[in-house]
């Protein structure tokens, strides 16, 4: 189970635990719909800078619902939204429906912001209410505010705990949360084939040309997202490539046009986080 926390503005100070638990994320307000407060980039990364924090939760709330032709705009809102900033594609965005029991707009925004945007619909609203809706793709989050962290929960989660400054939300672990500091992936047996090379300081990858590989690299967001040049090392000639990562990661597979003569990469970093990890990947 994963705490995640819930202010319609940041608090003044993070609660970082409760009854022992680690709070290990919290939700951020998309401008528009029926928000008390959109949360303002700022706002944002003043959250992600925070160490303890690991993922976010959008939230658009809609609690008077008027309609699919509505829920169709409002989840292309939530889309542009979520490219903007970075969200991954499949991760949970939670509506925030209140009492409000409507499920044609519930559904119809599923449908249109899994279509846009490939991301789940998480319902939140008052336990007596939300489940009176169609489940959606990402289940329900139930508000039952007894105060105690639940040993287990309905559905996706239960919003278990209300206070002055911030609510808390106890989902499962297996929920699809966009994690802004993901692991760096452990290498695979494909990989035999692939050396670390160094090219004047530069950091570089090689292998036999003609087996196609995916680069990846890895690093700390807080201290910025980097701007990478990856040079190709073709037989014919280099090749400049742009990757352009976000979220501590970011992935480029090697053009299909350019696998036969690709040795290697090498690259180069213009700005962002100093502290890159680079790797590869056969595919």
């Amino acid at each position: 189970m994963m705490l995640i926390g819930d202010s319609a503005y940041p608090p003044s100070t993070y609660p970082t635990e409760y009854d022992g638990r680690p709070v290990v994320g919290w939700c951020v307000y998309i401008p528009g719909g029926d928000a008390y407060h959109g949360w303002t980039q700022a706002e944002i990364d003043a959250l992600k800078a925070q160490p303890w924090c690991r993922y976010i939760l959008p939230v658009f709330v809609r609690s008077s619902p008027q309609g699919t032709a509505q829920a169709s705009a409002d989840a292309a809102t939530v889309a542009a939204w979520a490219r903007a900033q970075g969200q991954p594609r499949g991760t949970l965005t939670m509506l925030d429906y209140e009492t409000a029991v409507d499920s044609a707009y519930e559904l119809a925004f599923d449908r249109d912001l899994r279509n846009a945007d490939g991301d789940l619909e998480l319902l939140y609203g008052s336990k007596s209410t939300v489940v009176q809706n169609t489940a959606p793709s990402g289940g329900y989050d139930e508000a039952d505010w007894t105060g105690a962290v639940p040993t287990s929960v309905a559905s996706t989660g239960t919003q278990f705990y209300s206070g002055s400054d911030y609510d808390l939300n106890d989902l499962r672990d297996t929920a699809p949360l966009w994690d802004i500091r993901p692991p760096a992936r452990s290498a695979t047996p494909q990989e035999d084939d692939m050396t670390t090379t160094s090219v004047n300081g530069r950091a570089g990858l090689s292998w036999p040309a003609g087996s196609r590989h995916v680069v990846q690299v890895t690093y700390d967001p807080a201290a910025g997202d980097p701007t990478l040049r990856v040079v190709l090392a073709l037989t014919t000639g280099p090749v400049v490539l742009a990757l352009k990562p976000a979220n501590g990661s970011g992935d480029l597979e090697i053009p299909a046009q350019y696998v036969p003569t690709c040795r290697g990469v090498i690259f180069e970093s213009a700005s962002g986080s100093p502290n890159v990890v680079y790797d590869a990947c056969a595919v």
